[in-house]
């Protein structure tokens, strides 16, 4: 069984209320608009039924006050469904589409179909990470850019969710990827992700901690709090000449992630601007 949590958005804030379901940890979001003359937007998210409904309604309602989304009285419906249900959600409005300059996000029901990008063939799941919300593609984006420069080398991704951003490492040329997350779901959405793509060299773990390094670049697409509290651990494990890419950040939440950073001697590279997000890039001297 699934949680699906409905929203109705208040007038032109449906992306951001899909951009909040997303940081509270839905698995996606799907938009609706209602049949009636008020011509409203149901935004749809979806949690694992693991989760605990009380806990995440009060962290999403605070994300929705921080952020001055006002819903009305019956403005969040909670239900279950079954777990055919959220995927026939998600095949409804998933469909090819492109990130930076290079990748592909393609659904495993679509046909394979010529192109010149890097594709990656993957399906929802019950884990973050589709590819389509902004801090994923932000990421997605800074990894180009770093291989750009350099190879990736070994590779983490810290909080991998769907597996998306190892699996784009690994088209990306890494010579080593490491994914790991504390939730057993994502790990297992990754694993069949990985075995769709034919990447069986990607190593799992299921974990709450920082695994051991060096690794050359640190991917880490988690909330603000988590990447405070690893700060240490994540800069511990980089290699000097390394990257580390940090996401999940609200615009008011990347200023203090900066300066924590910063001073454990890491130095800022780039900064991504995905409104409301921010996506941070970060060297080690």
């Amino acid at each position: 069984m699934v949680w699906e949590v409905q929203l109705v958005a208040p007038d032109g804030r449906e992306d951001v209320c899909s951009s909040l379901l997303e940081t509270a940890g839905s698995m996606g979001a799907v938009m609706e608009w209602t049949p009636d003359a008020s011509a409203k937007v149901r935004v749809k998210g979806y949690f694992p039924d693991t989760m605990k409904r009380d806990d995440v309604e009060l962290r999403l309602r605070l994300l929705l006050l921080a952020d001055a989304v006002t819903l009305t009285t019956d403005g969040m419906q909670w239900r279950h469904l079954p777990d055919q249900d959220w995927a026939e959600a998600w095949k409804k409005d998933l469909k090819p589409f492109p990130v930076g300059q290079r990748f592909l996000i393609r659904p495993s029901w679509w046909p394979n179909e010529e192109t010149t990008r890097l594709v990656v063939t993957m399906d929802p799941g019950l884990a973050f990470g589709s590819g389509s919300h902004e801090t994923t593609s932000g990421c997605l984006e800074a990894m180009e850019w770093i291989s750009e420069k350099k190879n990736l080398g070994a590779f983490l991704d810290m909080g991998c969710g769907s597996g998306i951003l190892a699996m784009g490492a690994s088209l990306l040329g890494a010579t080593s990827i490491t994914a790991s997350d504390l939730d057993p779901q994502a790990i297992t959405t990754s694993k069949e992700n990985f075995l769709q793509n034919s990447l069986d060299t990607i190593v799992t773990l299921l974990s709450s901690d920082v695994p051991r390094g060096p690794f050359d670049t640190i991917v880490a697409n988690i909330l603000s709090g988590v990447l405070l509290d690893k700060a240490s651990d994540l800069v511990r494990e980089l290699r000097p000449g390394g990257h580390l890419i940090l996401a999940g950040l609200l615009d008011q939440q990347h200023r203090e992630v900066l300066v924590a950073y910063l001073s454990l001697g890491v130095l800022s590279e780039k900064i991504y601007e995905k409104s409301p997000w921010i996506i941070l890039v970060l060297a080690k001297p």
